[in-house]
């Protein structure tokens, strides 16, 4: 493998350097240049990385034609002093680094990026991206206080890059009268973005506007309480009173004698305390930082008569000592402090009211180090102070646009990054080939309550959303996606910085089957006792009856959120259409509603299970006559879940399986008169014959809800009409035999026709009446239709 005759193997011996201030380097194979490889024999590639001011960086790698993997290495060069976690994603999905901000990388120190893979049988190409982000920037605010047709009352931003003027920008609302002088810069409501302080010159009135993260538009204001007389004016803004709020110094411009806090909490003023001064008019307060590195604000005190210069260095609101710096022209004043060379430390800026020039004074803690001419600007424009800014840091871009690209999801990715209340969002972006379970985490502490992730397409829609996994972790596990590019959105809610680790896989959409496991076995009948119910063991469905099913069911392949499974009552072990369908909603209808709901199960695990269930009772026309019935389960049993084994073969074939029970009593009789012969006329006490047959139409023989054997009676009656009634005459009966289902019997009988009977004074005048025959009048039978329903017929005879 040639690396173009550049000896980057090792780290001490690497001619690849990387001088990095701000923005973005990005090494490449191009058509004069086809070193950025690795293969056989060319496992590593280093890069000597140092930095101009302290910073951190974003170290991208992607990589084609096989894996590599990237590291941040100290000095030492030692494979194994990372800086951070090395970034080993697998196959060719993209690698991150990102810096802690905690820890970030210092002026003078040499560092090491580390490009390798492992035994590389073939070429690997590879893109490397640099990004340097310095940790915080000195920017220059200033405020117009000439005419109107000067610009007056304009106040706008230079964006620096040390002492270099990146860019300018006016700010948003554009003018604010010139009345209004602006005083300081601070962060009083947790945002990381800037406050600027307002005065008004006659009023005394105060107020903040609150700024965006460019500090160049605002988003609300908050009004502060009016102050003293109009000699007060805001000197600086820090944390006097350690309790992590910035408080703002006031000092008095008219005797310079006066020196105050307003303690604040966020945007409110809690308190007002004197602190002491120097006493003398001709000093003043012309800037606030932490000179000497112990954590507190110290004062810059400025002769405007005399140039002096010197630092009162503070135990919080306490003067401990001072120390003496070089003099400068009368005519500057101090306008701020900011760290404008990226070494931790704050610099002085000096502005000349008569000239306009702009100096820096670069500081080593509380000793000046050296001077430096920024530029001159007209007079009418005025210093107001540092914005001093966190840089953000942030691997994943804030829209789907910039989103960070993983590449081919086909494994599992896992990167670092910050969220805050000046990042709000972070996208990340991948492609699929082939449908996917798709399955993310992202863990941080308090993380759970201040963010959620979601799963977007290209136009915005979310088909994913996160569930909350204990306080530090997010969770959106086995979305199944087609293939096609998503994204995943991180959102952040909380008012601090969060660091989170998130981890995006995917991996193929493999088949689904459902099944019956043969052991355990898959169903098993018991009492409520809990004895178990055999085949052989009879049930009797005299009254419904109840009974516990154990059941274990079982799945291979994708894992599944949830599936169904029913149970059926059938006549045969395969099942029919007509089969019973059991009532597991209990809400007395059954249907496709009735089922039970595994959920959240791994596949290969056995699921088991009890249920209920009620046998139809013996009047049910379900049942056809005693015997053996099956009860049978059947997994997904609407189909909702296309089934296949791991080679794609559908594989619906294995979804049920059914248990013998035997029952008993789930007949019953229905007796009625068949074929009914007798004369067409007869006389008064006369005899004739009755007969005809008694037919069983119903499920069971006419014994069934009765001792074996049991006989029944059919009657026969003379009636005035064809409606049986207490006035008809009772002509006598005949006992029967028990009668099997389908069957008949024959009955006759011999009656005499009454010689007197109340019935003829109210015959009709052509002496008609009937002849009436009623099986089982006494209801003892228990008949399927019930009641005498079909039980009776009659037949018409004329007695003279």
């Amino acid at each position: 493998m040639a690396d173009n005759g550049i000896f980057d193997n090792t780290a001490l011996g690497t001619q690849r350097i990387i001088n990095a201030t701000a923005g973005i380097q990005i090494f490449s194979n191009s058509g004069t240049d086809n070193s950025f490889s690795l293969g056989p024999g060319d496992t590593d590639d280093y890069y000597k990385l140092t930095v101009s001011r302290s910073s951190n960086v974003i170290i991208k790698l992607n990589s084609s034609g096989g894996n590599a993997s990237v590291s941040l290495l100290t000095s030492a060069g030692d494979p194994n002093t990372t800086v951070v976690p090395s970034s080993n994603n697998p196959n060719s999905l993209a690698d991150a680094i990102v810096t802690d901000p905690a820890a970030p990388l210092q002026v003078g120190e040499t560092y090491y990026i580390r490009v390798f893979a492992n035994n590389p049988a073939t070429t690997i190409n590879y893109t490397l991206s640099v990004e340097t982000i310095p940790t915080t920037r000195a920017d220059i605010l200033w405020r117009n206080y000439g005419s109107p047709a000067q610009g007056g009352g304009l106040t706008g931003i230079w964006y620096m890059d040390g002492t270099q003027v990146v860019r300018t920008s006016l700010l948003n609302p554009g003018y604010v009268d010139t009345s209004w002088f602006l005083y300081g810069i601070g962060n009083f409501d947790g945002t990381g973005n800037p406050n600027y302080i307002w005065r008004h010159a006659s009023t005394g009135t105060n107020g903040i506007w609150l700024m965006d993260s460019t500090g160049a538009s605002l988003q609300s204001s908050v009004y502060l309480p009016a102050f003293l007389s109009n000699g007060w004016y805001p000197g600086g803004i820090a944390d006097f009173n350690n309790d992590g709020q910035q408080d703002i110094l006031w000092t008095n411009a008219l005797d310079g004698t006066q020196v105050g806090l307003w303690f604040m909490n966020g945007t409110s003023v809690v308190s007002f305390q004197a602190i002491d001064s120097m006493g003398d008019p001709n000093w003043l307060i012309e800037a606030v930082a932490d000179f000497n590195a112990d954590g507190k604000p110290d004062l810059w005190y400025r002769n405007f008569a005399t140039g002096e210069n010197l630092i009162w260095l503070m135990n919080g609101v306490q003067y401990q000592s001072l120390v003496s710096l070089p003099s400068l022209d009368p005519n500057f004043d101090a306008r701020g402090a900011g760290d404008f060379n990226g070494d931790g430390k704050p610099d002085v800026v000096f502005r000349n009211r008569t000239t306009g020039q702009v100096d820096v004074w670069f500081m080593n803690g509380t000793s000046f180090l050296s001077s430096t001419t920024i530029t001159a600007v007209d007079p009418i424009w005025d210093i107001s102070g540092i914005v001093t800014t966190s840089q953000k840091l942030d691997l994943a871009g804030d829209t789907a646009s910039t989103a960070f690209n993983i590449g081919k999801l086909d494994a599992t990715a896992n990167y670092s990054n910050i969220l805050g209340p000046s990042n709000t969002n972070d996208y990340y972006s991948f492609t699929l080939d082939e449908q996917s379970v798709v399955s993310i985490t992202t863990t941080g502490t308090g993380l759970a309550a201040a963010t959620q992730i979601q799963i977007e397409t290209a136009d915005g829609t979310v088909l994913g959303t996160s569930t909350a996994n204990g306080a530090d972790e997010q969770k959106i596990t086995y979305q199944t996606l087609d293939p096609g590019t998503y994204f995943v959105r991180v959102i952040s809610s909380g008012s601090s910085s969060i660091k989170y680790n998130i981890s995006i896989g995917a991996a193929p959409q493999l088949p689904v089957n459902l099944f019956l496991p043969t052991t355990p076995a898959p169903l098993q009948l018991q009492t409520l006792a809990g004895a178990t119910i055999t085949p052989t063991t009879p049930v009797s469905v005299l009254t419904p009856y109840t009974l516990n099913v154990n059941y274990n069911v079982e799945y291979t392949g994708r894992p599944l959120s949830s599936f169904k499974l029913a149970f059926f009552l059938s006549q045969n072990p395969a099942g029919t259409p007509n089969d019973y369908r059991f009532d597991l909603n209990n809400d007395g209808l059954r249907n496709t509603n009735d089922f039970i709901t595994i959920t959240n199960q791994p596949p290969g695990t056995v699921v088991s299970g009890t249920t209920q269930l009620t046998l139809p009772s013996k009047e049910d026309p379900f049942w056809v006559q005693d015997g053996t019935y099956y009860i049978r389960i059947v997994l997904d049993p609407e189909n909702e879940i296309p089934e296949a084994d791991l080679q794609g073969v559908p594989k619906e074939d294995d979804n049920q399986t059914s248990v013998a029970i035997q029952v008993r009593d789930a007949r019953l009789p229905d007796l009625r008169p068949d074929n009914f012969t007798a004369p067409t006329a007869g006389t008064k006490g006369g005899q004739i014959t009755v007969s005809g047959n008694i037919s069983n139409i119903g499920t069971a023989a006419s014994d069934t809800q009765n001792p074996p054997g049991t006989t029944f009676e059919v009657k026969f009656y003379l009636s005035k009409d064809n409606q049986l009634s207490g006035a008809d005459f009772f002509l006598g009966s005949s006992t029967l035999s028990p009668i099997l289902a389908g069957a008949q019997t024959p009955f006759s009988q011999s009656v005499t026709l009454p010689t007197n009977w109340g019935g003829y004074t109210q015959a009709p005048l052509d002496n008609n009446y009937y002849l009436i025959v009623i099986v089982d009048e006494d209801l003892e039978l228990n008949e399927l239709t019930g009641g005498i329903a079909n039980n009776v017929t009659s037949k018409l005879i004329s007695i003279v």
